[in-house]
């Protein structure tokens, strides 16, 4: 994955923290994003630029919480969020934070934001708000709502589906989904069933599922329920595929980029995948699939049909060009006339050659 450089117009020779960000920034702000932040202003200090799976691993979060912070913040006007042409963040840009309402520390704040191209291509129409920070909901207030609404009958299922008592964190968690990010109690149902099938009963995975839907602007448990066969048939198929026990967040996160991104069917994606082991033999077969995948994205390649083309066009390239080679050595008559024919023929394309360096420095490794 590639490093986020961090560039920092604050001062570099210690880890400070504004006031105005303790005062202003900092009480409505999800206390995982201020994580994120203090970290961000730490790498810069020291001059290090580190992966978002570095955050994510720094942090105890996952890759998905730490994008999700980083737009935040950029929504804040905090930094500004960078992305390269495949729509990865690769630099961020820490801004003067303003000292009073309209002012800020330095002209530099008013730097326009450049956004990832999701972001960009949807706003202002089609943007999904980023949702506040769960309140501090007190224990009366959620007695009251969990008695005397149409969620009444939440906490007993929840303590039945995760098999122990649930306390007040727990409430307020589930009103937050329903408050702040307005899933119906059906769907809030459907969510905790969702979770315990797949033998994760901790509150705080609920939440980050919840978010993730919310996302999606999934508002139904007809859609859930349709997103997640989808999302699961798909990761099922690239795991078998690459050879994989799990899939890790990496690889979750790549097949989402796959499916939702560049719009590539399933089957596209599994071809791929099947051509990364292939060549690989499971060692680096994610990174490689990614790397052909973006490659056909480049090339407007969206489905069996338009690949069957590319391949064929490759094979008459490649011959052509072998066959003037080996014309200008001299070496054409020392060659079985059938040679290049029984290589074109087969599935042992040179797909290095279609791939960017870092993918062909993955089969190198696997060839040496």
């Amino acid at each position: 994955m590639t490093s986020i450089k961090i560039s920092n117009q604050l001062s570099t020779t210690s880890t400070t923290v504004s006031n105005a960000f303790i005062d202003h920034y900092m009480p409505p702000a999800n206390g995982e994003f201020v994580k994120v932040y203090l970290y961000l202003i730490r790498m810069a200090a020291c001059g290090q630029a580190p992966t978002i799976a570095d955050m994510a691993d720094a942090l105890t979060n996952t890759e998905s919480d730490i994008l999700r912070a980083l737009k935040y913040w950029q929504k804040q006007h905090l930094l500004v969020l960078h992305c390269n042409s495949f729509n990865e963040p690769e630099f961020i840009e820490l801004l003067p934070i303003e000292t009073e309402a309209g002012s800020s520390a330095s002209a530099s704040s008013t730097l326009s934001v450049v956004t990832c191209k999701e972001e960009e291509e949807k706003l202002p129409a089609d943007v999904v708000p980023m949702p506040p920070a769960k309140p501090n909901y007190s224990m009366s207030m959620l007695s009251q709502v969990f008695e005397t609404t149409d969620l009444e009958h939440l906490p007993y299922e929840a303590e039945v589906l995760l098999g122990k008592p649930i306390v007040q964190s727990d409430l307020a968690t589930l009103f937050y989904i329903h408050d702040q990010l307005g899933f119906s109690p059906d769907l809030i149902s459907y969510l905790i069933e969702y979770c315990v099938d797949k033998g994760k009963k901790s509150f705080r995975y609920m939440e980050k599922v919840a978010l993730n839907w919310h996302e999606n602007r999934i508002t139904t448990t007809g859609q859930a329920k349709q997103y997640c066969e989808s999302h699961s048939d798909l990761m099922a198929t690239v795991k078998r595929c690459l050879g994989l026990s799990t899939l890790g967040e990496e690889a979750r996160r790549l097949t989402s980029i796959w499916s939702e991104q560049y719009h590539f069917e399933q089957e596209l994606i599994e071809e791929a995948c099947n051509r990364a082991y292939k060549r690989t033999g499971g060692d680096g077969a994610l990174n490689y699939a990614d790397a052909i995948l973006k490659n056909w994205h480049q090339k407007n390649i969206v489905n069996l049909e338009q690949l069957t083309k590319e391949d064929e066009r490759y094979r008459a390239s490649y011959q052509q060009e072998t066959r003037r080679k080996e014309a200008g050595s001299g070496q054409n008559a020392k060659k079985p006339a059938n040679a290049f024919h029984d290589f074109v023929q087969g599935e042992e394309i040179d797909y290095d050659a279609l791939l960017p360096k870092e993918a062909q420095f993955v089969s190198f490794k696997k060839e040496n």
